[in-house]
């Protein structure tokens, strides 16, 4: 099965868990994004794809403005880590955003 899942900054465990079998860079790590986050007024959240042949993770930050929601990647982030085959992640992604 394929899924998107959002992990809260405050989800320390599941954060840890999600990038565990992935190779990833400090800017993954959850300690990295508690203390970026303490210099943003918007939330910091990691965005988690789990399909049946891997798993794909990346931070996002969350900013919302009046009338809007705007996602991105915080600062000195680049994307995407993933480990797999995803045959369908970008309708799946839209799909997820459209849901959202």
């Amino acid at each position: 099965m394929n899924v998107f899942k959002r992990i809260a900054l405050d989800d320390s465990a599941g954060w840890n868990a999600a990038l565990t079998g992935l190779a990833v860079s400090p800017l993954h790590a959850h300690d990295y994004h508690v203390a970026l986050a303490d210099s943003l007024t918007d939330r910091v959240e990691l965005l988690v794809y789990q399909a049946d042949l891997g798993k794909a993770v990346c931070p996002i930050q969350i900013r919302e403005r009046p009338g809007t929601i705007d996602i991105t990647t915080p600062y000195g982030f680049h994307g995407w880590v993933a480990d797999g085959v995803f045959s369908d992640f970008e309708p799946a992604l839209k799909h997820f955003a459209v849901q959202q």
